[in-house]
């Protein structure tokens, strides 16, 4: 899995270049269902790193899913507890999370991810996990 350094004109609400993680997330609409697949399904970051929900629609979900919305419970490791992602008018798009803090040690997040159609009623959802550590610096005393 690569990891990319996205520009702060990518991110309007975060100060400085972060480097981010990316998951995607496969949308499908297959025999009346909506499905939704992530690879990976845990992800292990650093504090100050990022993640870069990719979004991809398949067989007609892009007509069935008006958003996606990414839910942290609290507390939340990024600023937001809560992430909205509307469709645009393309089968693909993304979401950006800002840098993850860390308060102590390793902390592990089990977090959702709801397809919603134009109703606001759920369709599919996931239950992905987020693991974030120390970054190697903090590990060895800021060195």
């Amino acid at each position: 899995m690569a990891d990319r350094e996205v520009r702060r004109s990518d991110m309007s609400n975060i100060e400085e270049a972060i480097r981010t993680h990316p998951i995607r997330i496969d949308i499908e609409y297959s025999a009346g269902r909506t499905l939704v697949q992530l690879s990976p399904e845990e992800l292990e970051i650093r504090a100050g790193d990022g993640i870069e929900w990719d979004f991809w629609y398949y067989g007609g979900a892009d007509l069935m899913v008006d958003e996606v919305v990414i839910e942290f419970t609290k507390p939340s490791p990024f600023v937001k507890t809560s992430f909205k992602a509307k469709k645009p008018n393309s089968p693909r798009h993304r979401e950006l999370s800002g840098p993850a803090h860390l308060t102590n040690g390793v902390q592990r997040y089990e977090y959702t991810i709801r397809c919603l159609n134009s109703f606001k009623t759920e369709v599919a959802s996931a239950r992905p996990r987020l693991v974030i550590a120390m970054a190697k610096a903090e590990e060895n005393g800021g060195r």
